[in-house]
C-alpha cells in the first residue's frame, strides 16, 4: 500500500497539529524579527557605549550589548552566539580564533555566550585561547534581541553596522574568510 500524501485543498481546513505549527512558526518570525528592520536585518540605534576590556567577561543585557555594537561602528565586527555544551560551537571556535588574530585591526570579534554556566563559559574561552571580547549573556536577552535560531550563530556587520550575513550553525572556514573580505570590500 502506498503512504498516503494529506494535501490542503480549497474547502478544507488545516488539523490541530498543522494549526500549532502554523501558530508557533508565526511566533518564531515575529521573535526573529524583534530585533529587525523592515529587510529582516537587525537595526543597531543605541547611543554607543566603550567596549569592555577583553578579557573582563561583563554580563550584558540587550541594551547595553547594542550600545557596545553602536561603539563598534567603523569597521566591520562579527558577532558569534555561542554556549560551551554545543558541539559546532567547539568546531567552528578556533577557526573564529584563527581569524581574529589573523584580521586584527580590521575586523572585531565578539563572542556571546548566551544561557550558559558562567565557569564553563571562561573554561570554554580558555580552552580555546579566545583572545577577543566575549560577554555573557546570562539571562538570553541578547540572543533573543539579535533573532538567534540555533547554535552557534554568527553575524556579519559591515563598518556602518548594517547586517550583510547570519550563519545558523557552524561555519566552514572557506566560508568564514570569503565572508570576512567581502566586509573589507
Amino acid at each position: 500500500m502506498a503512504p498516503s500524501t494529506a494535501r490542503l485543498t480549497h474547502g478544507t481546513r488545516p488539523g490541530p497539529r498543522a494549526l500549532a505549527a502554523i501558530l508557533l512558526a508565526g511566533a518564531l518570525l515575529l521573535t526573529a524579527c524583534s530585533a529587525s528592520g523592515a529587510d529582516g536585518s537587525i537595526v543597531i540605534d543605541a547611543d554607543p557605549a566603550p567596549t569592555p576590556e577583553t578579557g573582563s567577561f561583563p554580563t550584558l543585557g540587550a541594551d547595553e550589548f547594542e550600545a557596545v555594537l553602536a561603539g563598534l561602528e567603523g569597521k566591520p565586527f562579527i558577532v558569534n552566539i555561542w554556549a560551551s555544551w554545543c558541539g559546532p560551537c567547539r568546531t567552528e571556535t578556533p577557526l573564529l580564533a584563527r581569524a581574529s588574530v589573523e584580521y586584527a585591526g580590521r575586523v572585531t570579534f565578539v563572542g556571546v555566550a548566551s544561557r550558559d554556566i558562567r565557569q564553563d563559559s571562561l573554561d570554554f574561552i580558555d580552552e580555546y585561547g579566545l583572545t577577543y571580547l566575549n560577554v555573557s549573556d546570562r539571562q538570553g536577552e541578547i540572543r533573543r534581541w539579535m533573532g538567534l535560531r540555533g547554535f552557534p550563530t554568527t553575524f556579519f556587520f559591515d563598518a556602518d553596522g548594517n547586517l550583510r550575513a547570519t550563519i545558523v550553525g557552524g561555519v566552514s572556514e572557506q566560508r568564514l574568510a570569503a565572508l570576512l573580505e567581502d566586509l573589507l570590500r
